[in-house]
């Protein structure tokens, strides 16, 4: 065979794929080219290999195979074809380091309480008065224990919101019925005043104070016998005019001309005003109160000023706010721990808010207040309240006005976006299926897996087996299975290169055995035996295989690369998949019964080391769950089914009960589509699974904010091209093209000329030793993979193939190759 044709076999990745990408290359500068660092960048362009890989023509094998272990594990960072959402303003996004949002995970369990330190808009600040200064904080919880009793409020979950426009999908959940959250305002050394021949804290009124993001002015108090109100006011426009004054205010683009039409000035006490606006005349209002014009907007009075002595020179005043919010509490007895049902909003009850007003009597004229506490009972339109992405909690609740005010809400944005991968169980008609996945280098396979054609369940074809357990079974000729070096630790080695062989030629004549890599475009693997045993090198790594009869044509494989041939069935490979999922097609390969395929999430990839169950409970171990292949109802057909557990349940599609749709905690979202109304066809499932946790984005905001999306990125295999490969015979000039170049001067004339002519081949080489050098010719680079031994270039191909393991930097880097896994060391630039 030529080693041309041998090498394109080998480097062949598959162009199928739709490949997007920036260009690299066109963005660097001229030194970065000849930095490791950089590598692969330097040789991607617009997501392709933009060069050639040369080898030598007389080369020995492991030139092309240490070839062939890195040009198939170059990635670039192109377009997930996603987006991420980040909300700007005043906001905080409810996780923590090493603590994000799960699905069916609680607010509460993630952020409890929010302080001045997340929100501008729970910022401190101090009320001074008469009687004394005090410090007051203020707290947003999503989860508490208080005498009204404990709560932990809002929960990711995946599911159908039940809604009269039916959805499946995730949501924030608010239970209806339940506290949604508490807000707190902590007086520290107490709000202090004198109670007045009226019964008033005359000390406390006119004093702002901020309110989640914003600002309030206390305008009433009222205390007896420990029952306590404070009425406060904020608006959209805060003045203060005089008597028989006129100004115009605009407010959402519409204008509001107020003029002060008269101020009674009997005392500070009983004065009162009449205000016009836009020709619309209020009723008579006093300190507190507050008219709904006829579109809707609030009018309030802050405070009023009669000018007594000056009576001549006019001077009244009025302090007034326009569009505004008047917020009442109530607490009909400061001295319990009870919540009481005493908050109104611009003068209408709030049924679903209730308060807790803690305060203190220092004496029999005074009175300390000393904390107040808020809490919003889930009262929705629908029941539980289901928030879709993009949307706010306010918008679901049957009295919205129970959030105090509008310029703060709870946003849920939905999953964050995450690289993923895809598994599929997929149907071929009515009586077979395939295994479609993709391993973590990237490599899509897509075999048969279980037939039903002849009326009893068959691993594999029938006259193609598949086979993936060493339990003393043959395998013949055409035969698929698995290899996959999890050394014994089949259901938690995520780091093992899974592949799928078929044993495709036997040459008696020179011992030899032919394997095809079943992955797309995949090449080819050969194993010379000896005493009828030989060790087939595949991605780096050694798999023993006996052959068992050169007449039959038949071969033993040691599936998981632990260098042992079992016969009891108690190793076998598994697949794992792109991000280091694992999925284990049982511990039999047999025919005749069903298959029970069970998929894996490893513990230590949560961020809190351990799999969240659908209740929400953290769970010790694994997430794992099953699907059941199986013979269908009819004669000769298939099926296969969910098994839902603890991690997740199945829920329905409204609008097309052939679908169903499931998440677990790692975010991973399942579907199986089972139209078997028509021709007993097999149920299909989809697994999209994420590479890292999808966690939720939800986020508090107060005052103005914003929502921006900027596209993902997702780490891709570079597109390599066929035609790529070559033999140092087919490069004529060395400048023409980028190279990256494998074998040394002895064995390669490109490298020869990369290195300089010299009359000893093996010149500034050692065995034990390998470079890996960049070198400038004219607007290209030729990268050099090269040493002293043909053993020694193969293991310094490993550090490429693994080059994100490597601190790769400088134009050369010296490998160490006396050993199985290399070492590198940069070399200074004479």
């Amino acid at each position: 065979m030529e080693v041309k044709k041998t090498i394109k076999k080998v480097v062949a990745i598959g162009t199928g794929a739709v490949m997007v990408g920036a260009t690299i290359l066109g963005a660097m500068a001229a030194a970065d080219k000849l930095n490791l660092a950089n590598y692969p960048d330097t040789f991607v362009t617009d997501g392709k290999f933009n060069g050639l890989f040369v080898v030598g023509a007389k080369a020995l094998a492991e030139d092309t195979i240490g070839l062939n272990s890195f040009s198939t594990n170059m990635f670039y960072m192109a377009d997930a074809g996603s987006t991420t959402t980040t909300v700007e303003g005043d906001s905080a996004l409810l996780s923590k380091t090493g603590d994000v949002l799960e699905v069916y995970e609680k607010l509460g369990e993630v952020k409890d309480v929010l302080t001045d330190k997340d929100l501008v808009g729970l910022k401190s600040g101090k009320i001074s008065t008469s009687q004394g200064t005090t410090d007051y904080n203020q707290y947003l919880r999503f989860r508490n224990g208080t005498a009204k009793g404990d709560f932990n409020s809002g929960q990711l979950v995946f599911a159908d919101n039940g809604y009269n426009n039916q959805k499946v999908g995730d949501f924030l959940k608010f239970t209806d019925g339940t506290v949604a959250y508490e807000y707190e305002l902590e007086f520290s050394q107490g709000a202090e005043s004198r109670i007045d021949s009226n019964n008033k804290l005359n000390d406390l009124e006119d004093k702002s104070i901020n309110i989640l993001g914003k600002t309030y002015s206390i305008v009433n108090t009222a205390y007896t016998t420990d029952d306590l109100t404070i009425d406060l006011m904020a608006g959209d426009v805060a003045d203060t005019l005089e008597e028989g004054e006129t100004k115009t205010y605009t407010i959402a683009g519409t204008d509001y001309t107020v003029e002060v039409l008269i101020i009674s000035d009997q005392s500070s006490a009983a004065a009162s005003v009449k205000l016009s606006v836009n020709g619309e005349v209020t009723d008579k209002m006093s300190d507190g109160d507050t008219y709904r014009l006829a579109d809707g907007v609030e009018l309030g009075i802050r405070d009023i000023l009669p000018n007594e002595a000056g009576e001549e020179s006019g001077g009244d005043l009025v302090s007034f706010y326009l569009g505004a919010n008047k917020l009442s509490i109530r607490d009909t007895n400061v001295s319990d721990s009870a919540f009481y049902s005493g908050v109104e909003i611009n003068d209408e009850s709030v049924s679903d808010g209730t308060v807790k007003i803690t305060a203190s009597k220092p004496s029999t004229t005074k009175l300390k207040i000393n904390d107040l506490r808020y809490q919003l009972e889930v009262n929705s339109k629908e029941g539980d309240v289901y928030i879709e992405s993009g949307h706010k909690f306010s918008e679901y609740l049957n009295e919205p006005l129970g959030m105090l005010h509008n310029d703060w809400d709870v946003t849920y944005q939905g999953l964050s976006e995450e690289e993923s991968t895809t598994f599929k169980l997929m149907p071929s008609g009515d009586d077979k299926y395939r295994i479609i996945f993709t391993n973590i280098n990237g490599e899509e396979y897509d075999f048969d897996f279980m037939d039903n054609s002849a009326g009893a369940l068959t691993v594999g074809r029938t006259g193609k087996a598949f086979h993936w357990v060493e339990d003393g079974t043959n395998i013949s000729r055409n035969d698929y299975f698995l290899v996959s070096d999890n050394s014994g630790s089949p259901t938690s080695d995520d780091t093992a290169v899974t592949k799928v062989l078929r044993f495709s030629a036997i040459d008696t004549t020179n011992s030899q055995l032919t394997f095809q890599d079943a992955a797309t475009g995949g090449g080819t693997y050969e194993c010379t035996y000896s005493s009828s045993t030989c060790t087939l090198i595949v991605a780096g790594n050694s798999y023993k295989v006996n052959v068992m009869s050169t007449t039959d044509k038949t071969v033993r494989v040691d599936f998981d690369g632990d260098g042992t041939l079992q016969t009891d069935g108690s190793d076998y490979a598994t697949l794992v998949l792109k991000g280091g999922h694992i999925v284990s097609l049982g511990t039999s390969d047999t025919s005749g019964s069903y298959k029970q395929l069970v998929l894996r999430t490893l513990s230590k990839n949560f961020d809190e080391n351990g799999a969240r169950n659908s209740t929400g409970t953290v769970t010790a171990g694994d997430e794992t769950w099953t699907i059941n292949v199986t013979a269908g109802s009819a004669t000769n057909t298939i099926d296969s089914s969910i098994v839902a557990n603890q991690f997740f349940t199945t829920v329905n599609d409204p609008d097309n009960s052939d679908y169903q749709y499931a998440m677990t905690s790692f975010g991973t979202k399942i579907e199986k589509w089972d139209d078997s109304s028509a021709n007993n066809r097999a149920a299909r499932v989809t697994v999209d699974w994420p590479v890292s946790q999808r966690s939720g984005e939800v986020y508090v905001t107060t005052g103005a904010t914003s929502t921006t999306s900027s596209n993902g990125k997702q780490r891709t295999r570079v597109d390599v091209d066929v035609a790529a490969a070559v033999t140092d015979a087919e490069v004529g000039e060395v400048s023409a093209q980028n190279l990256i170049v494998v074998g040394g001067p002895c064995a390669n004339t490109v490298a020869a000329q990369i290195m300089g002519s010299s009359d000893n081949c093996a010149e500034g080489f050692e065995e034990g030793k390998a470079v890996i050098k960049l070198k400038q010719f004219g607007d290209n680079v030729a990268m050099l993979v090269a040493g002293y031994t043909a053993t020694d270039t193969r293991r310094a191909s490993l550090v490429l193939a693994e080059y994100d393991q490597y601190a790769l930097s400088g134009a050369e880097v010296s490998v160490d190759t006396s050993t199985a896994k290399p070492t590198v060391a940069t070399v200074m630039s004479q």
